[in-house]
């Protein structure tokens, strides 16, 4: 079935840009693949059903969810082609509170102060009733302007949604049903390659550390978070690499540094899985250019 949706993006602002899809047979606009972002993301579908999968937990999506992403999420997100789809990516950087670095902690705290993968989710109901929709609606109402003072009132929206939603996480705490939680092995799983993927890992010493057939664990990480685990493990040190190299550090040097122990092996995994180089990722940040991550589509 050929995609009939529309993509509008709003990009000319300093410190977040935001997408808006809408349209029906949209399966192309989803991010199917293993995906992470630099960036904070907020996703409010206000129609459409789908799923996506966070660090192995899943979670349904309904018409008036909100989803929240954190640069160290990994991801994937897939919709319902067979209905109307329509839905605002909101994706922020630190430096949107560049001139508040004090109000930027505790106004993304909703984003990073939780474990990887739970409480992503703000149900419907919940968004609703605190008027997250509203706020939503504002932003893009206002990008869409051409009035002088509009990015200003987008910018002063996104500053009081942000402000909400850390009040709300700051005083809801979710049941355990809420949270989509994985089998109990893949969690201690995930945790522990969090905590050492920078190490020597081998899947027979990850199956050893558990006590549990290497096929086994192989098949049951797979079913539950969508990727093998050395997959996982190679994009949890890419995506540091990235992290590290935009913080200045030397491309060789870090390479070792996040875990890979052969340089030439590094860069085809970092060439096949980016895109482009290591020292093309460098050169486009010291450019000041836009970078967009592989299929990062919101």
């Amino acid at each position: 079935m050929k995609s009939q949706f529309d993509r509008t993006r709003y990009t000319d602002n300093p410190g977040y840009r935001l997408v808006h899809i809408k349209g029906t047979h949209a399966g192309d606009s989803a991010l199917p693949y293993l995906h992470y972002s630099p960036n904070f993301l907020l996703f409010y579908f206000k129609h459409g059903t789908g799923n996506i999968k966070i660090e192995g937990r899943h979670y349904n999506i309904n018409d008036g969810d909100i989803i929240l992403i954190n640069p160290s999420e990994l991801f994937q997100l897939t919709v319902d082609d067979k209905t109307y789809h329509e839905r605002i990516s909101l994706s922020m950087t630190e430096g949107l509170l560049a001139s508040y670095p004090y109000a930027a902690e505790r106004l993304f705290a909703p984003f990073y102060n939780r474990e990887k993968g739970t409480r992503n989710r703000i149900n419907a109901e919940t968004v609703s009733a605190l008027g997250f929709n509203t706020y939503m609606e504002d932003i893009l109402k206002f990008l869409g302007s051409t009035d002088a003072e509009a990015p200003l009132l987008a910018f002063c929206k996104i500053i009081e949604l942000l402000s909400k939603l850390n009040e709300t996480m700051t005083k809801t705490t979710p049941s355990a049903s809420a949270q989509n939680l994985l089998n109990p092995l893949i969690s201690d799983v995930l945790n522990y390659l969090n905590l050492h993927f920078k190490e020597d890992l081998s899947i027979d010493a990850v199956a050893e550390q558990f006590n549990i057939d290497k096929s086994y664990l192989s098949h049951l990480f797979k079913n539950h978070v969508g990727m093998s685990l050395w997959t996982y493990v190679i994009f949890r040190r890419l995506q540091l690499f990235n992290s590290l190299i935009r913080e200045g550090g030397a491309i060789e040097a870090t390479c070792y540094k996040v875990g890979f122990r052969n340089y030439s092996n590094f860069f085809r995994l970092y060439k096949k899985h980016m895109k482009m180089t290591p020292t093309e990722f460098k050169a486009q940040i010291k450019s000041g250019k836009k970078i967009i991550i592989p299929n990062m589509l919101f």
